[in-house]
C-alpha cells in the first residue's frame, strides 16, 4: 500500500474539497477507495483511479473511458 497510499495522499493534498470529504468518510469507505486504487493492474490505471477518486470526492463529474 505504500506507494499508492502516498500518491493518493499527494493528490488529496492538492484538492482541499476532496481531502476534506475523504476525512469525513467512515474508515470502511476510505478503505474501499484505497483498495479500489490498489486493485489496478497497471500503473496507468492506478493513476487514473487516483484522479477519478479525487474527482468523485470533490463532487466533480467523472467521465469513464473503456
Amino acid at each position: 500500500m505504500g506507494e499508492c497510499h502516498q500518491d493518493f495522499e499527494t493528490a488529496l493534498a492538492g484538492d482541499e474539497l476532496a481531502r476534506q470529504t475523504f476525512s469525513w468518510l467512515a474508515p470502511s469507505h476510505r478503505h474501499d477507495f484505497v483498495c479500489w486504487i490498489e486493485a489496478a493492474a497497471a500503473e496507468r490505471d492506478r493513476l487514473s483511479r487516483i484522479q477519478a477518486a479525487v474527482d468523485i470526492l470533490a463532487g466533480r463529474e467523472v467521465v469513464r473511458r473503456n
